[in-house]
């Protein structure tokens, strides 16, 4: 292949297998690739309770500018991965047995 069929248009038209000239018949392939990525939500782990997203320890889907500015700097929420989930489990254990410490005398 030519250096100039690598690359741009003529690349393109190559790669489909289209021998016209007119550009109208090109779509081009990368032109949807990334639809689903400006949509996307991160699952997250709310430790406290937050109004309008959730209790503490609930797992809520937000998006990705909102968590890293947000919720993240401000220790409100940790990524849903298994090690912050062990975390939350261990503490909620640990808080509850506390608290029916507290009321058990």
């Amino acid at each position: 292949m030519s250096p100039a069929r690598c690359c741009g248009v003529a690349g393109f038209r190559h790669l489909l297998g289209s021998q016209s000239s007119s550009s109208a018949n090109i779509t081009n392939p990368f032109l949807f690739s990334a639809q689903g990525v400006r949509h996307r939500k991160l699952e997250v782990i709310l430790t406290t309770t937050i109004d309008k997203l959730g209790k503490a320890g609930d797992t809520v889907k937000v998006a990705p500018g909102h968590f890293r500015n947000h919720l993240m700097p401000k220790l409100l929420a940790v990524p849903n991965i298994e090690k912050y989930a062990f975390l939350m489990r261990e503490q909620r254990k640990v808080s509850s047995l506390s608290f029916s410490f507290v009321f058990s005398d």
